[in-house]
């Protein structure tokens, strides 16, 4: 943990020396290379480089932490999916048994049973 909050401290004192700088008028050579600069052909020629570094380590923490959530209110859903399908209409316990039947891979008939009150019933799909 201290280690993620050192970092964190160093990321935020690297980002105040970027903005420092980046907040820095040209100098009267810099002006004068990029007024003599033309981006618009392509002749232009490269007189040098320039590296930016960004640090997208807390944006991809937090799409983590949405992914993991996202994950979790999908299982939670499937949880409530199954016992909403197990749940008998007539007793209201969790004791429905499924057995679902198929022709030429087309669902055709489900056969339901409670074991809790003993209802029984069968759905025909088309």
């Amino acid at each position: 943990m201290a280690d993620n909050k050192s970092c964190e401290e160093l990321n935020k004192q690297e980002a105040k020396e970027w903005r420092e700088y980046a907040s820095k008028p040209f100098s009267k050579e810099e002006e004068e290379f990029l007024a003599g600069t033309d981006y618009g052909t392509s002749e232009s020629k490269s007189s040098g480089t320039i590296t930016v570094d960004f640090d997208c380590a807390d944006a991809l923490k937090g799409l983590k932490a949405v992914q993991r959530e996202a994950k979790k209110a999908t299982a939670a859903l499937k949880e409530y999916d199954n016992v909403v399908k197990h749940t008998c209409p007539e007793c209201k316990t969790i004791s429905l048994d499924l057995n679902i039947l198929t022709a030429d891979t087309q669902l055709y008939q489900t056969h339901r049973h409670c074991y809790h009150c003993g209802y029984k019933d069968v759905l025909e799909h088309d």
